[in-house]
């Protein structure tokens, strides 16, 4: 019997709400689910055993470098709406459960997004930086594939951040409306070449952290730097896969989040929503394009992924055919070059017998593989 062919890996999951700590400073957990100790970004010095005054006085620059990504950030939101409101708006405020559901959701839009960026500032700071400067490390089309974009990736979602933080902030009575969150998520989701860029970070990923984890697995000084790396507070005791999967795994969250803010709209919209039809219209298409961009980049990962499993199977691929014109095609057969639609096991049973194959059903044929 036949089987989807392998479909988007899903498996690494970060906990909701985990985010790393806080350079230097936070005292203070900002998110209710985040297990993570706040602590100082100090970085190790990998494998090195050296001692002398010039690698110190290297490593010091290169961590150094490392935190200026961290300068700029702004005092973190609580993790509640209320905790985030000031003592006097949190007395006075007056909104319906309804109301007050639609600013929880929102609000943890925006708290969750600022803990994105920093798990990308994680992945930029902490992993690619260092490799692209101890290049002996891991040969440059590896790191490219574990890291394709990841700078468009995260410029795309500080400016997101950037747009939902100014939202808040301008916000008339600290109440924010749909409509500007709409707005927000519409100009980076719905920009052209956002999806492109998220696929492009994602379709190989799976591919890539096998070769990783072979390649750790053989080069102990790669291993040791990765896991020193792993260890830093701001990972929050996650391994660089986990933290590769953010990037997938934020495109979900976005549309569940814009689904819960959607819930608390009304079809009739009653005296004390200040929503009109608009801007519902408007939350419905950052919703729909949500969608949209999460089914893109599944369909360049499984593309990608069954591209990569058609190569596997043809480097192994022997083809016993006689030498005659009607074989010709099968002795040419080039896998890649076709699409991978189905594979799986298929039970055949002649008169003398039953043997298991592997079916392949392309865009074109169905290819049977005995072992």
């Amino acid at each position: 019997m036949a089987t989807q062919a392998p479909r988007v890996s899903r498996n690494v999951s970060l906990p909701a709400g985990r985010q790393p700590a806080t350079v230097g400073m936070l005292a203070r957990r900002t998110l209710s689910e985040s297990d993570l100790e706040p602590g100082a970004g100090t970085a190790p010095s990998g494998s090195s055993s050296s001692s002398s005054l010039s690698s110190r006085s290297n490593e010091s620059s290169s961590v150094a470098a490392e935190q200026q990504d961290w300068s700029d950030e702004e005092e973190p939101l609580a993790a509640q709406w209320s905790d985030s409101l000031p003592p006097g708006v949190r007395d006075t405020i007056v909104l319906s459960a309804r109301l007050r559901k639609r600013q929880e959701v929102i609000h943890e839009l925006i708290v969750s997004e600022a803990s994105h960026v920093r798990w990308l500032k994680v992945l930029g700071g902490d992993f690619l930086k260092p490799l692209e400067r101890q290049s002996n490390l891991l040969p440059p089309e590896e790191l490219r594939a574990l890291f394709p974009n990841l700078p468009s990736v995260k410029e795309r979602h500080l400016r997101l951040y950037s747009e939902l933080r100014t939202v808040r902030n301008e916000a008339p009575n600290h109440v924010v409306q749909v409509r500007p969150v709409a707005d927000a998520m519409l100009n980076t989701l719905g920009e052209a070449g956002y999806s492109s860029c998220l696929a492009k970070f994602c379709r190989g990923q799976r591919m890539a952290l096998e070769a990783l984890r072979e390649r750790r697995r053989k080069n102990k000084e790669l291993h040791q730097f990765l896991a020193g790396r792993e260890q830093l507070p701001r990972c929050g005791r996650l391994q660089l896969r986990d933290l590769l999967a953010c990037v997938w795994q934020r495109l979900t969250k976005y549309q569940l989040l814009l689904e819960g803010i959607l819930k608390t709209v009304t079809e009739d919209q009653s005296e004390d929503d200040p929503e009109s039809e608009e801007d519902i219209t408007q939350l419905r298409k950052a919703l729909n394009t949500a969608k949209d961009v999460l089914h893109s980049v599944d369909t360049a990962i499984r593309t990608s992924e069954n591209e990569h499993r058609l190569r596997t199977i043809q480097s192994k691929l022997e083809v016993r055919a006689p030498m005659s014109p009607e074989w010709e095609e099968l002795r040419r057969l080039e896998l890649p070059h076709h699409s991978l639609r189905i594979e799986g096991e298929l039970l055949v049973r002649t008169d003398t017998k039953k043997m298991t194959v592997l079916a392949l059903m392309l865009d074109d044929s169905l290819v049977l593989f005995t072992t």
